[in-house]
């Protein structure tokens, strides 16, 4: 697991919420749960103006054939 500071600055808030009734998610939190299950990817954090406007995630599945 990583050190992630929950500086309420760095909260994001879900997509497609109302901003006025949503509570924050921290950051850390957001990229924590966008890791999880990736074994073999990518994540990417989109910043815009200083603040987290997108977190994507792209995983890629490995097929390794047995050897003969």
């Amino acid at each position: 697991m990583m050190n992630v500071t929950t500086d309420p600055a760095l909260a994001v808030r879900p997509l497609h919420s109302d901003p006025t009734t949503s509570p924050t998610i921290p950051l850390g939190d957001r990229i924590s749960s966008a890791m999880q299950g990736v074994q073999h990817g990518q994540i990417t954090i989109v910043v815009h103006d200083g603040a987290v406007v997108q977190i994507d995630r792209l995983i890629r599945v490995r097929q390794f054939r047995a050897k003969r």
